[in-house]
């Protein structure tokens, strides 16, 4: 659950990105006034968008049935860091744009631990089930263990007999925006909005069919509604 300050606090931040005012400035001014954690101002930014950005992304999300027979594009440290996350105990929430996103920060080091395997493994059993016609795992080069964690995703939805392409890029990001896919599996907004694909929460739908998890969510009345005219 969110926090009544957290809750009130993002209220009023998706007030003031609605009306134009900057970022960090309105992320300073509504974490100070409802003395929000470090961790409550890092779920504040990544969980809630100016509401036009927020609705432009949700209303190009498709549910796991849409994938049957198409092109999958799979932002693979995305979705394995983001279930990876939920198992450590990260929070986890439902962003205003209803993509699930968290507040782990990763700069190159990923330990390659039992939980990064086992979302991997994750990762590749529900690929499989989801029946695309192919898929287009991308990896960034940078990440640590990058190369073994292409090859074992990889080899798991081979297994499925699923066709799939590797790659292993310097971005990830830069090598989707490339590649002719139909859907693209990601929560990443600054690459949903570069692309035009519908987009599928790959991680979401792992969770909730392994676990049947449930998440906090930013999405409210007030998120789900256009704001006032000025």
């Amino acid at each position: 659950m969110l926090s009544e300050a957290l809750r009130a606090a993002a209220s009023d931040y998706l007030w003031l990105l609605d009306r134009g005012y900057p970022t960090p400035g309105s992320l300073k001014l509504v974490g100070n006034r409802f003395r929000l954690s470090r961790e409550e101002r890092q779920m504040l930014f990544r969980g809630v968008d100016a509401y036009e950005a927020a609705e432009a992304r949700r209303r190009r999300l498709v549910a796991a049935p849409a994938v049957d027979g198409m092109r999958l594009g799979v932002d693979a440290h995305n979705v394995i860091l983001t279930i990876a996350n939920y198992l450590r105990g990260v929070p986890v929430f439902e962003a205003t744009d209803g993509l699930l996103r968290d507040i782990g920060s990763v700069h190159g080091n990923v330990h390659n631990d039992e939980i990064i395997s086992r979302a991997i493994e994750l990762t590749g059993s529900f690929l499989i089930a989801l029946v695309p016609s192919s898929v287009d795992l991308c990896f960034d080069a940078p990440v640590s263990h990058s190369r073994d964690h292409a090859r074992r995703l990889a080899a798991m939805v081979k297994m499925g007999a699923v066709s799939v392409h590797n790659h292993l890029a310097p971005s990830a990001d830069a090598a989707l925006r490339e590649l002719s896919i139909d859907i693209l599996a990601t929560s990443d907004s600054a690459l949903i909005n570069a692309m035009a694909s519908p987009v599928f929460d790959l991680a979401r739908y792992c969770l909730r069919e392994a676990y049947d998890a449930r998440f906090p969510s930013f999405r409210t009345d007030e998120t789900a509604e256009p704001p006032p005219r000025a």
